[in-house]
């Protein structure tokens, strides 16, 4: 385990930057990541490219890859390199937690941006979706209010959202909040974000799987009116 001593050494560095993580994931993945996935899935862009010698798998494989090296980019920078060359920090198990930490969150976001670009029709409503989401959460789970000053009903209910667990594995990395660390608890916090991010996979697949059945219904619908 980690002794306190190491831990209010993190929380009085590091911990109120990564405390922050939720919301700059949420806000950059979001507002970058949708609108691109939206446009490059779009039923014209994908007929363009599906007339060209470039296969659906193919097509479908590198926007995948292209989004993940986007989000790969900002979590190295953002929780590698300016802990370890802006903060001076070693690579001290406490720093290590955290970029597991902050690497689960980023899984989630990853799937929450899937679960949005595919859910949302309208372009327009990716800005309301994401400052509902990035801000909501951000103030629930404690990213913007640290846990200690919340009310206990309020974290009642933040206990069913990712961030909430992604704050309670830093505050105990920092000794904050009354939280005490323990690795059990550092997996318990990280399984729960990646089971978050696991339900958002299959949602996404539930809402693929409702456009495909729709616009099959409507090619059916199509074709007696075409043969009149």
């Amino acid at each position: 385990t980690i002794l306190s001593e190491q831990g209010s050494a993190y929380g009085d560095t590091v911990a109120p930057y990564y405390q922050f993580i939720p919301y700059i994931f949420i806000s950059a993945f979001v507002f970058a990541l949708c609108p691109v996935i939206m446009v490059m899935t779009s039923k014209e862009i994908k007929n363009r490219t599906f007339s060209s010698a470039i296969s659906s798998k193919r097509f479908l494989f590198e926007t995948a890859l292209g989004s993940l090296a986007f989000m790969a980019v900002i979590y190295v920078l953002v929780c590698i390199i300016v802990p370890v060359v802006v903060f001076g920090c070693e690579m001290s198990k406490e720093i290590k937690v955290a970029m597991f930490n902050a690497l689960a969150f980023t899984v989630f976001t990853g799937t929450l941006v899937l679960f949005i670009s595919n859910l949302v029709v309208n372009e327009a409503l990716i800005s309301l979706i994401g400052n509902i989401i990035s801000l909501g959460m951000s103030f629930l789970c404690g990213v913007f209010v640290p846990l200690q000053y919340m009310d206990g009903g309020v974290r009642n209910v933040a206990t069913f959202l990712p961030a909430y667990w992604y704050e309670i594995l830093n505050n105990a990395l920092a000794g904050t909040a009354g939280q005490v660390y323990s690795d059990s608890l550092a997996v318990k916090c990280i399984l729960i974000q990646l089971f978050f991010a696991a339900a958002l996979v299959f949602a996404t697949l539930a809402v693929l799987k409702s456009k495909e059945s729709r616009h099959g219904d409507s090619r059916h619908t199509l074709k007696p009116a075409a043969a009149q």
